[in-house]
């Protein structure tokens, strides 16, 4: 794999660019796809239905608020990659990916195309 940016997987959600943060949000406002991750990290469900609140202001985005409101509990990008594979959420992997231009993930959080293509199916 070709090297990433430097210490990319260590930089805070509150940091990254918006372009991604942009893609992010196109994917998973979209199908909503923000909840399952708002889950994962323990959110409870007054939480969830505040940020579902979002979806109904000008420009809102659940997505954008559940990024940002990660990335001040600390969360790095490499921790979201971690919670995206872990619901199975890879065309959201793939943007942190390119973000990264081919990341160069420690090989534990290497995607496994042909398993996440199964599970998928």
């Amino acid at each position: 794999m070709a090297s990433c940016k430097p210490d990319i997987a260590n930089t805070s959600l509150c940091d990254i660019d918006f372009s991604v943060t942009n893609a992010l949000m196109r994917a998973m406002d979209f199908d909503e796809g923000w909840e399952e991750l708002a889950s994962k990290v323990g959110y409870n469900t007054q939480q969830v239905l505040r940020l579902r609140d979002f979806r109904y202001r000008p420009n809102g985005s659940p997505t954008n608020i559940l990024l940002w409101e990660l990335g001040c509990e600390g969360y790095k990008v490499l921790d979201l990659y971690e919670k995206l594979k872990a619901i199975r959420r890879k065309r959201e992997m793939e943007i942190l990916e390119e973000y990264g231009k081919l990341f160069s993930f420690p090989h534990e959080f290497c995607i496994d195309m042909k398993k996440c293509h199964t599970v998928n199916q």
